[in-house]
């Protein structure tokens, strides 16, 4: 999952590009789309494109979330500009010991890097230097007591 610190996102100065768009992932049992948005600064020093997934998460066969992250990766290629930097975030149902797709992803070919090293939920990024991913602590995602969600949020720094 993205997460977004607002102080952070609002001193990137970014806008909106491009109306967002979807891709259908998947036809099975649950609604599965990739969400793309071309995002630019304010300052008109360059875009990058944001992409968030929520892949199937059969338990049984992991092949239909790698399917469904090609698909994504595929579909996302396509719609950023040569050269452009893209962010492909979320929660991919996959880790990197259960996932042909994701090794995949971070070779020369496509040039991805970042996978979270353990956990299903990752920000992919290519053309964009950037930290290294951070999984919140549960004692962050805890308010009164609670747990907030089963995932922790992952963040990273992008430059």
């Amino acid at each position: 999952m993205l997460a977004l610190n607002p102080f952070r996102f609002r001193r990137a100065q970014a806008r909106a590009l491009d109306l967002p768009l979807r891709e259908r992932v998947s036809w099975a049992s649950e609604r599965r789309v990739c969400q793309v948005l071309r995002v630019g600064r304010v300052d008109d020093t360059g875009t990058v494109v944001v992409a968030n997934l929520h892949a199937t998460g059969h338990h049984v066969d992991k092949r239909l979330a790698d399917a469904e992250l090609m698909r994504a990766a595929v579909y996302v290629d396509g719609f950023a500009q040569p050269d452009e930097p893209i962010l492909l975030c979320g929660d991919f149902n996959l880790s990197m010991r259960n996932s042909h797709t994701l090794p995949e992803l971070m070779s020369v070919e496509w040039g991805f890097e970042g996978a979270t090293p353990t956990g299903i939920d990752h920000i992919l990024v290519r053309g964009v230097r950037a930290g290294p991913a951070r999984i919140w602590r549960v004692e962050r995602r805890t308010r009164n007591g609670r747990v907030l969600s089963d995932h922790a949020p992952v963040e990273r720094e992008v430059e």
